[in-house]
């Protein structure tokens, strides 16, 4: 069966429960399942394709490392991150404007750091979408900073941790906006979804850093539109695991550390700001289909997805968090 929600994404069922799963990129696999789905499904398919090289528990696929550990499986890009070109910082000396090569060289940099950030290294999420308003013009200063950026990429290893989970597994999402930090005054909302066991194992599944064209005249408004999009990313999780795995749909929790946007979302007050009125009444909405299970604070200390919404913040916090370790575990 084709997933409807991801046309790259194939599962197998058998009596309605999932026997292996399937994702393609041009003409490469990467799959899994019980011993049937292999006897049958992938024997089959064997039969009719003509496979070059077949590789199990350690690999790489699409340019990501991917190892079969006992607490899950393991996915990084050491090798493609120490393999980036770096210049040195001594050729764009000055505050000149780049010109046409160098214009091509740093959104090459960015381009491959887009790359890994989007797949292993969430940390350098921010540093992309900041670093991509400079894509038509700017100062080699600019470069420098991508050059900067890039050294501490090959200096900190990352990975994620797809952990096992067990019973009672639901969606947690953690998100984050910052107001007026960005050049044209855009607010930057960040997020991060994961699945998560009731032990604290987690599968991180997808994180984001952006800039919303979107005019917001207030902290608390570009709070509520980060969560709106943090939201939505949790939701679809949701409809992707009812579709592969059926019984009863997950539930959704939301974290944010704005206290203010909490009390206005289970308040019956109205505020000032119709924008927002809008924004906080499709959230209730939300709430009210139990499509989430809640919008709760954290602290900015517990806030994973500050990472995502401004610079030279702390990145130990989301190492750890990707990574599945249990130092330091935060109190919510």
């Amino acid at each position: 069966m084709k997933s409807k929600l991801k046309p790259a994404l194939f599962v197998w069922k058998k009596e309605g429960k999932m026997i292996g799963i399937m994702c393609t990129h041009v003409d490469d696999f990467c799959f899994g399942g019980n011993k049937e789905f292999f006897e049958k499904i992938i024997t089959g398919i064997k039969s009719r394709l003509r496979i070059g090289t077949e590789e199990v528990s350690e690999f790489k696929y699409i340019g990501i490392n991917i190892e079969e550990r006992e607490e899950g499986v393991w996915l990084e890009q050491n090798k493609y991150i120490d393999d980036i070109n770096i210049p040195e910082s001594r050729e764009f000396f000055g505050s000149r404007e780049m010109e046409g090569k160098e214009l091509t060289l740093y959104r090459s940099l960015v381009g491959q750091m887009n790359w890994i950030s989007c797949q292993t290294r969430p940390d350098l999420s921010y540093y992309v979408s900041e670093r991509s308003r400079y894509f038509r013009g700017g100062k080699v200063e600019e470069m420098r900073k991508v050059i900067n950026i890039l050294k501490r990429a090959k200096n900190m290893r990352v990975g994620i941790l797809l952990g096992k989970l067990k019973d009672k597994v639901e969606i947690e999402v953690f998100t984050d906006a910052s107001y007026g930090n960005s050049i044209d005054e855009s607010p930057q909302i960040g997020y991060i979804v994961a699945l998560k066991d009731n032990d604290g194992n987690r599968s991180p599944i997808v994180w984001k850093s952006k800039c919303v064209r979107r005019v917001a005249r207030s902290t608390i408004e570009a709070e509520a539109i980060g969560l709106i999009e943090g939201i939505e990313a949790g939701i679809f999780l949701s409809e992707c695991w009812l579709e592969m795995m059926g019984g009863d749909r997950l539930k959704v929790r939301v974290y944010t550390d704005s206290k203010t946007l909490k009390t206005a979302i289970y308040s019956e007050t109205k505020v000032l700001s119709k924008n927002l009125r809008i924004d906080l009444a499709w959230i209730k909405w939300v709430l009210e289909m139990d499509k989430i299970e809640g919008v709760e604070w954290v602290t900015t200390k517990c806030q994973i997805a500050d990472v995502f919404t401004k610079g030279r913040v702390d990145s130990n916090l989301i190492k750890e968090y990707v990574e599945g370790k249990r130092r330091g575990e935060r109190k919510i």
